[in-house]
């Protein structure tokens, strides 16, 4: 069995300081940034506004079929959270959540790519 090409595999990365998605395609990635909306009162810049930060990222997926969420802190499971509420039958399309230290982008997609690998096999699926 081979892997469906219809399947877009994304990673979100998430962290107080915003977001990054990498969209995952046999001949590259491509990233895009997710600025943290930060909340104002007052006249002053507070806490990153989460519901806003996770609206971002979830339009940011796009037509995802598959998403790994990774960071570090509450944040990736409070965006998990958050999607079983606002997208509960969506959620499905994550399929994994897990938590990694700071790394560098290069980093961050070798560790998406092993966890896709991981899932690709527990589905019976050849990976080349």
């Amino acid at each position: 069995m081979r892997h469906d090409v219809s399947t877009v595999r994304v990673v979100l990365v998430l962290d107080r300081s915003g977001a990054k998605v990498f969209e995952m395609h046999p001949e590259g990635v491509e990233e895009h940034d997710v600025p943290a909306p930060i909340h104002h009162a007052h006249g002053h810049a507070h806490d990153v506004d989460e519901t806003r930060l996770f609206e971002a990222a979830w339009k940011a997926l796009g037509d995802a079929t598959e998403v790994v969420v990774l960071g570090h802190g509450e944040v990736r499971v409070h965006f998990a959270h958050w999607v079983e509420r606002k997208h509960a039958g969506q959620a499905g399309r994550i399929v994994a959540n897990e938590a990694v230290d700071q790394r560098t982008d290069r980093q961050l997609i070798a560790h998406a790519r092993g966890v896709f690998t991981r899932i690709d096999r527990l589905q019976g699926i050849h990976v080349r």
